[in-house]
């Protein structure tokens, strides 16, 4: 008995009087639990005011007591004391303000039953409603729930008492437990669905992708190339940046080389600049209108789309003749001192610049 703990202080904020009835019954509960049950009343009455707090303490030294017949002192008289903090804490009570918060009381999200249920036991003790508790707090429980549907099942039941409330409100609330959980599982399986179905179709459309993709490839246009001697389309020559092996230049195969060809006539040069000096420029490919359409790239010149083959390894820019009168307005040509040669070393007359 000795490591029994004392019954805590009274608590002087809140409901005054539910807190010195619950003070009250803790401490008759540590008197015979601690074996102090059968002690004279002045030992009752010194412990109850050692444990009851500095506040209550002060409460008390302010009671006026007077003697019993026998003319002893009742100041410490543990039944007169009592008394004297029953009447002190219970007119502190405000039976209107009780009443409100007990018919406010709701059922908060996630409380259950059973805790909403004792929550308003606990505010009808001091709403006085004596015969009527049961059947307030029944009504309370009716319309403190957020569930609508089951607030109708009890408003059809015929003489509704408060235990099959309860017992309907626990029903549900377990009904709806076992279906939270179902539904969890089918979430589960849902997802487990969907996540297969997302991966079917992330394959279908990488396949589609790749088909696609080599669909294009496929009907891309190809040309016969006269740098590497296959087929492809722009873009794809394999000779390109390649070192031929037979002359030594960059961009084409020795099977393809053409340093023994001779050129073919180019009937004038176009240069950019007004001023040409006596130079000797190279020429890798020179073309004649007889020649395919690989590598053509048409080109405004002088408000005219002239057709031009690209040439890389080139060092200046020819036009036929033909071509250069079709010019509108003809550009004056300019003579010059330049001498362009060919691929195989051949010169190139030219008849002048514009």
């Amino acid at each position: 008995m000795d490591r029994l703990s004392p019954p805590p202080k009274l608590q002087m904020e809140g409901n005054l009087s539910e807190n010195w009835k619950r003070c009250k019954q803790q401490f008759l509960l540590y008197l015979t639990a601690a074996g102090y049950e059968g002690k004279e009343a002045k030992i009752k009455t010194s412990l109850l005011l050692h444990v009851i707090g500095e506040e209550a303490l002060d409460i008390y030294n302010t009671f006026t007591f007077t003697n019993d017949a026998e003319g002893n002192p009742t100041n410490m008289n543990l039944d007169i004391v009592m008394d004297k903090f029953q009447n002190y804490c219970t007119p502190k009570k405000n039976i209107t303000y009780e009443r409100h918060k007990f018919f406010t009381c709701i059922q908060k999200p996630g409380e259950s039953i059973d805790h909403y249920l004792t929550e308003l036991r606990t505010k009808s003790k001091s709403c006085d409603f004596g015969d009527l508790a049961d059947s307030l707090i029944r009504d309370r429980i009716i319309c403190g729930i957020p569930n609508n549907a089951l607030r109708e099942r009890l408003l059809r039941e015929e003489d509704l008492t408060l235990s099959k409330a309860v017992q309907m409100c626990r029903a549900a609330e377990t009904t709806r437990s076992q279906v939270k959980e179902l539904q969890s599982d089918d979430v589960v399986l849902v997802h487990a669905v969907h996540a297969a179905q997302q991966q079917k179709h992330s394959r279908t459309e990488q396949s589609k992708g790749q088909s696609e993709v080599t669909s294009q490839q496929q009907n891309k246009p190809k040309y016969n190339c006269g740098r590497c001697g296959r087929k492809h389309g722009p873009g794809e020559c394999p000779a390109t940046g390649k070192k031929c092996a037979k002359c030594g230049k960059i961009g084409h195969f020795a099977k393809c080389c053409r340093t023994r060809n001779l050129p073919k006539k180019v009937d004038m040069v176009q240069e950019t600049s007004h001023t040409l000096p006596t130079e000797e420029f190279f020429v890798d490919t020179i073309t004649s209108k007889d020649v395919d359409s690989t590598w053509l790239l048409p080109l405004a010149v002088n408000g005219s789309i002239i057709p031009f083959k690209l040439d890389t390894g080139a060092d200046v820019n020819l036009m036929p003749e033909k071509d250069y009168q079709t010019l509108r307005p003809k550009p004056r040509l300019h003579k010059v001192q330049a001498t362009v040669k060919s691929y195989g070393g051949a010169k190139i007359p030219i008849l002048g610049k514009c």
